[in-house]
């Protein structure tokens, strides 16, 4: 429809007195300032259209009560529509909104708002899902005294003794020590550093986490995986991408973080070569390999030299550009945003947890609004200053103050003697003991958390509950990664076939790329072996399962069994 057309249509509509204007599936790109000389207009309905802008001009429809606008192209919506006092329904589902202007609290006749299948920024997507009065509460808070957050989580991923630690030090501005030491084990650092982006002036806080490297615990780090987040990815060019696994590492991030329905808020994914000077900087990546399997999340690849600061500027750079193209830069939230933030900086001083009422009363404390407290919660946990997992029915009752005490808390199982001996079969009632051991002294972990470091370790593909042969057996979990190395003497009985069956097989030859060298899929059989359990011989009697450390055999009735084996060859 053109212009010429539409505004044809306008002039009819004013002259009858027209109360409804239906022009939807059209080609319409704009609406005319002229829509607001239809002063009976109760119902207009522009949706699967290519607009773009809502002219304010929209806001002298004093009569409007229902405006409907889906399927568009909409990124903002003006502050004069609160003046439509008739407006009842308001929907805007399928279009490029990410934010909202507070006026919209003063629509007093609205009943429903409809912002399905927009890039909502994080907060205004929680605050949404809760229904339209909490939105309505929050939006009346932003008229409050607002600050500018422009803070992201920068989260350092690699093996151990890739250079993570000391390329966190050289961005903080930090001294060089020789032989500095590396993060170990279950260990977390936490330190913060400040960049600028010199093309908008624009100074912004990273928050960095350093997690150490060592294989057992490499598992464990997704626990503390958001997004929006910016992931360096560190190797060293010395041992080669193959031995600093680096596709693993982008694999776990993209397993933990990505959501194809939230393409704003998807990690930033960085991989940077450490040590070694430029000589030794060749293609000892296939870039264009990586970027073809994981498409838009890697941003780009640096090489920098923590001590002769080589390439670390240049790092700087675009970290900051980065930061600063993300939705979540310079977001405006409550001046009480800070007193939370203060609160819990204050709070995690002497507590490792609280339980989410706790977190209620200490914003209630404060005279905040909880429907805002949910928000904050949310941002606190974006930002990396606690540990929040919103969407888990068991797991949101609990916010984790320092992410260190939980991972320390999973290193108990992994590392303990007795589990290992017994394969990975641990009773939820030995758990506790290892958890709540008196002579671990401030290390001890209170009964109320063991249920929730469980599904913890399930969540992330590390645990999960078996079905044992007697009906009076004590609840008991399966720690995957501590399997037997060998197969189990039953599996030829297990894998015979039968009049009439057909066997296929299938080689998968997991090889780098570079070299041509076959390559150990490590940590993948075990994870597989959470994953299929409830395809697994033993799922109705766990003595009856068949999985081993580089294998598993899996049943599915009349569909067939399948024998999967990792075998390393030369």
């Amino acid at each position: 429809m053109t212009n010429n057309e539409l505004l044809n249509l306008i002039k009819k509509a004013k002259l009858e007195r027209s109360i409804e204007l239906s022009l939807n599936n059209n080609q319409i790109s704009n609406i005319p300032p002229e829509i607001a000389e239809l002063e009976f207009l109760k119902i207009l309905s522009l949706n699967n259209n290519q607009i773009s802008n809502i002219p304010p001009e929209i806001a002298q429809l004093n009569s409007l009560q229902k405006l409907s606008l889906d399927n568009n192209q909409i990124s903002s919506i003006p502050p004069e529509i609160a003046q439509l006092n008739s407006l009842q329904r308001l929907s805007l589902s399928d279009n490029q909104i990410s934010n909202i202007p507070p006026e919209i609290a003063q629509l007093n006749s609205l009943q429903i708002l409809s912002l399905s299948n927009n890039p909502l920024n994080p907060e205004l997507k929680s605050i949404y899902e809760q229904g339209l009065n909490e939105l309505k509460m929050y939006l009346q808070s932003q008229q409050e005294k607002e600050i500018i957050l422009n803070e992201v989580k920068l989260i350092f991923v690699g093996e151990g003794e890739v250079g993570k630690t000391i390329l966190l030090a050289a961005l903080r501005g930090d001294d060089w020590i020789k032989n500095r030491q590396t993060t170990h084990g279950v260990e977390i650092d936490i330190k913060s550093l400040i960049l600028v982006d010199k093309e908008s002036s624009t100074e912004i806080t990273f928050n960095g986490w350093d997690f150490g490297g060592q294989n057992i615990y490499r598992y464990t780090h997704q626990m503390f995986f958001t997004t929006p987040a910016i992931y360096l990815a560190v190797w060293n060019p010395r041992r080669g991408p193959e031995n600093c696994r680096v596709d693993e590492w982008i694999k776990m991030i993209k397993h933990r973080t990505y959501d194809e329905k939230q393409e704003d808020y998807q990690p930033r994914i960085l991989v940077i070569a450490t040590h070694g000077g430029p000589k030794e900087r060749l293609d000892h990546i296939d870039e264009q390999l990586l970027r073809n399997e994981f498409d838009d999340l890697i941003v780009d690849f640096h090489h920098v030299d923590s001590y002769t600061k080589e390439g670390l500027e240049i790092l700087e750079k675009k970290l900051a550009k980065i930061a600063t193209e993300m939705p979540i830069i310079r977001r405006s939230v409550p001046a009480s945003w800070k007193i939370i933030l203060d609160t819990i900086r204050e709070k995690s001083q002497i507590n490792s947890w609280i339980t989410y009422e706790q977190f209620q009363q200490l914003c209630i404390d404060q005279n905040i609004n909880l429907i805002l407290a949910k928000t904050y919660l949310t941002i606190l946990n974006e930002l990396g200053y606690l540990i929040y997992y919103k969407h888990d029915p068991i797991l949101k009752d609990t916010i984790i103050l320092k992410p260190e005490w939980l991972s320390k808390a999973i290193s108990f199982v992994l590392e303990s003697r007795e589990v290992k001996n017994n394969f990975g079969l641990v009773t939820h009632e030995q758990l506790s003991e290892l958890w709540n051991d008196p002579k671990r002294g401030e290390d001890r972990y209170p009964e109320p958390l063991h249920p929730i470091f469980r599904k913890l370790m399930e969540r992330c593909d590390l645990s999960y509950q078996v079905e044992l042969p007697d009906a009076d057996a004590p609840p008991t979990n399966l720690i995957a990664q501590l399997v037997p190395s060998q197969r189990p003497q039953h599996w030829e009985d297990e894998w015979v076939l039968k009049s009439g069956d057909k066997e296929l097989t299938e080689v998968c030859r997991i090889t780098d790329v570079q070299t041509g060298r076959t390559e150990q899929a490590e940590g993948l059989i075990y994870r597989l072996i959470v994953r299929f359990h409830p395809y697994s011989l033993g799922r109705q009697n766990y003595d009856n399962s068949c999985h081993w450390k580089t294998g598993m055999l899996l049943d599915n009735g009349f569909e067939g069994r399948a024998f999967i084996e990792d075998i390393v060859k030369d």
